[in-house]
């Protein structure tokens, strides 16, 4: 019995792979097991709208084309649904879609749509708001706002945005309670991290899990201008948790308070309040997900 498969695609996701998809699309998904059916955003949070109908119409697989952005947009309603998400990376960090283990390369990564597994996930609820891959606070999350109002997007924009902001940005006041324990500390950035990456294999978390049951908070305290390149470099050759700048804590449920109110889930910028309550959703995602990767 074929399965119901729903493509929402972002016409106007971060790299432009999107364009002509639709043809790829029907040229390589298998037709014996997937009855399919294609639909395109057309505003901010209508892919949220398609996700909720798509539990109403009983489709048994959805499949995201386009960046971290759209990605959350939908699996926040698909949290505790049996609906199996699968992406196809066109924005431009994918970070979800690299831990995955799901190729960059259209193609190859509508092909994995017919092989690959599926596999239950965490999420990650932030006050009223849910996260599947890096939420962040603190430096972090003010990059994330400027990024998200650029007229290009892309790597370059996002080191441009760090380079003009780091010299003014200072360390912030966090207070983080956890298993009835309150820590004080002051960070340039606050990552909550579900998963191990921002995208484009810039890695936060090397250790974090996606199935674990766990959460990884990562404190980064500001470094110098001698400090920052081998910083950079660590961020890319996954030993940044290794650095005197950086405190890593673990668990599945925390309150933190901030200065400020400005966060970013899955590097979209929204404001959360001073006052975050975090807890982990264990298995209440279902992924298509890369066999022979290590999640």
């Amino acid at each position: 019995m074929k399965k119901k498969l729903l493509v929402v695609i972002n016409p106007i996701s971060g790299t432009g792979k999107q364009k002509g998809i639709e043809k790829l699309l029907v040229s390589r998904l298998d037709s014996n097991m997937y009855d399919v059916e294609i639909t395109h955003t057309e505003y901010a949070g209508h892919a949220s709208e398609i996700a909720r109908e798509a539990v109403e119409k009983n489709f048994n697989n959805l499949v995201v084309v386009g960046g971290d952005g759209t990605v959350n947009e939908v699996v926040k309603e698909l949290i505790d649904t049996e609906i199996t998400v699968g992406i196809i990376p066109c924005g431009s960090g994918n970070g979800l879609a690299r831990h995955l283990g799901i190729p960059m390369n259209t193609k190859k990564a509508i092909s994995s749509i017919n092989t690959f597994v599926h596999k239950k996930i965490d999420t990650v609820s932030i006050n009223n708001e849910k996260c599947v891959n890096v939420a962040g606070i603190g430096f972090d999350a003010l990059i994330s706002y400027e990024f998200a109002n650029m007229a290009k997007r892309g790597i370059v924009s996002y080191f441009k945005s760090v380079v003009k902001n780091y010299f003014s940005y200072k360390n912030q006041q966090f207070s983080i309670q956890n298993n009835g324990e309150t820590k004080e500390l002051k960070a340039f950035l606050f990552s909550i991290a579900n998963s191990s990456q921002y995208g484009n294999n810039a890695y936060i978390a090397p250790d974090a899990r996606i199935d674990d049951g766990l959460i990884d908070l990562v404190a980064l305290k500001k470094p110098n201008l001698f400090q920052l390149p081998f910083l950079a470099i660590s961020l890319f050759n996954k030993t940044i948790h290794k650095s005197s700048l950086c405190k890593v804590i673990e668990g599945n449920e925390f309150i933190i308070n901030q200065v400020n109110d400005i966060a970013h889930i899955d590097g979209e910028p929204l404001k959360l309040g001073k006052t975050l309550n975090i807890k982990v959703n264990p298995s209440s995602l279902n992924v298509l997900v890369n066999q022979n990767k290590k999640i």
